[in-house]
């Protein structure tokens, strides 16, 4: 993990309601020097409510505190354990909270 360096700690899960979307569930992928994928999942994260029917992909630079990542005109701002999304006004439409999913059994 130390030679991912800062990124490995925005790389992850994320999950929760988004206003145009309703549930969702986004990861985010870390690509290797500050550059990262986000993944954003109507229904849900894969196994907890995701259809395999959407999916958007964002792309995005690392800046020295937060994780800027855009798909067009929408947005998503992720820092320490949560992703705004925003629309192209920059209005707020949701907020996902990281969530560490484990197996059972």
């Amino acid at each position: 993990m130390a030679e991912a360096g800062d990124d490995y700690f925005f790389q992850g899960e994320f999950s929760g309601n988004t206003a145009t979307l309703g549930r969702c569930g986004l990861q985010i992928i870390a690509e290797g020097k500050n550059h990262f994928r986000g993944i954003l999942l109507p229904g849900g994260l894969p196994g907890d409510g995701w259809n395999h029917a959407q999916r958007i992909e964002f792309v995005g630079v690392r800046g020295a505190s937060k994780l800027h990542l855009t798909a067009g005109a929408n947005s998503i701002d992720v820092g320490v354990g949560v992703a705004v999304l925003r629309d192209a006004t920059g209005r707020q439409q949701g907020v996902l909270r990281r969530t560490v999913r484990t197996m059972i059994g």
